[in-house]
This record gives structure tokens, C-alpha cells and sequence, in this order.
């Protein structure tokens, strides 16, 4: 179903047996609302129950929304969360994205964070990546095992180094055994050699 300014709001999962179905994400239904400069700021994942797609249309096969939020079971996907907000600064870039759990609490996805943030330059290239729990202390990604990395650009804004950080604001390795990654590029703008560092 699509608001009045052409915009998608729900999205709903029918098999082939016109019953209502999940994705590979563990979601029946998707909800999307926008802020007031058309940007996507809040996802919310929903299940339906044993219904088919005619308990959900009205008689010209449209999406009955108020039909449709009638079944709605706030659910949690695969990735550990419910719904979703970003966040932007007045330029229409990320800096922020919130998680919150079925009754709209803030809680920890599966990766170990309820918050990650983004902290961007003058020019609006991102500089650190960063994450916290919902009591705002900072946490490690458990994906990455670090709590933020570093970025250094170049007057191109091209990344030449980055580094990993651990809760405490302490080098730390990734994963990987990394600390840091530099790069450099030719004339052209290439990247032609990357270097990887423990220390």
C-alpha cells in the first residue's frame, strides 16, 4: 500500500497459496514511514498469523490498511529487532540508527548494539563509526569485535587510513587481527596498494 504521495508503506508477503507468508528475514509484514523531507526514518517488521490475502483487500484487490493493521503481531527478524529509526542531519545524511524491540523499547540487536553512530566532517564524508548499548554505553559490534573505527580522508575525501577502537577508546584489533588499514591511490584516483597493521 502506497501513501497519498506515491510512497510505499506496507509491504506484505502472499505465497503461492494466497496466504500470508514470511521472508528469508522472519517478516510478514513491513511498515515505512517518512519524515518530512520524504527520507525512510522508521522500518517496523510485523507477522500475521494463519490469514490469507482476501482477509487484507478490499473488493477492487487493494491493501486494506485498516484491515491489515486488525492482524498485525509486532514481531523480531532474523537480525534481532522489531523496528528501526534513522536519523539525519540537515543534509539528508545518516548519522544515526536506534533499534527497538516489540513493545518499542530500545534494545540490543544481535550484533550487540542498540545504536550506531555515525560522526561525519565538514564536508560530509564519514569519519567514525561508533556503537552503544541502550543505556548509551558504548559496546562492542559483535561482528567486527570493536567499538568504532577511525577514518582519515584525503582532501578527496578517499579513506587513507583506518582504525579500530576498542569501549574504552583504546586500539584494539578487529576480527580480522587488524588495527589499522591504509590505502593509496595514483593520480587517477585509484586505489593501488592497501596495507593492513596489528598495531
Amino acid at each position: 500500500a502506497y501513501d497519498e504521495l506515491g510512497r510505499l508503506n506496507w509491504k506484505t508477503h502472499v505465497g503461492v497459496d494466497e496466504k500470508v507468508t514470511t521472508d528469508i528475514y522472519g517478516v510478514s509484514v513491513q511498515e515505512t514511514n517518512y519524515d518530512e523531507f520524504s527520507r525512510e526514518s522508521r522500518y517496523a517488521d510485523y507477522l500475521m498469523g494463519d490469514h490469507k490475502i482476501a482477509d487484507i483487500v478490499d473488493e477492487e484487490d487493494a491493501l486494506d490498511v485498516e484491515q491489515l493493521q486488525r492482524h498485525l503481531i509486532p514481531s523480531i527478524n532474523v537480525f534481532g529487532y522489531h523496528s528501526k529509526v534513522v536519523e539525519f542531519d540537515r543534509s539528508g545524511r545518516e548519522l544515526c540508527e536506534i533499534f527497538f524491540n516489540s513493545t518499542n523499547q530500545e534494545s540490543a540487536i544481535k550484533r550487540g548494539y542498540s545504536r550506531r553512530k555515525l560522526k561525519r566532517n565538514e564536508f560530509g564524508y564519514e569519519v567514525q563509526e561508533s556503537f552503544y548499548g541502550p543505556d548509551s554505553a558504548a559496546v562492542v559490534d559483535l561482528d567486527t569485535l570493536v567499538h568504532s573505527s577511525k577514518k582519515e580522508l584525503d582532501t578527496y575525501g578517499r579513506v587513507t587510513v583506518e582504525r579500530f577502537f576498542n569501549s574504552n577508546d583504546e586500539p584494539t584489533l578487529n576480527k580480522n587481527g587488524i588495527h589499522a588499514i591504509r590505502s593509496t591511490y595514483d593520480a587517477r584516483g585509484n586505489e593501488i596498494e592497501v596495507k593492513y597493521f596489528n598495531r
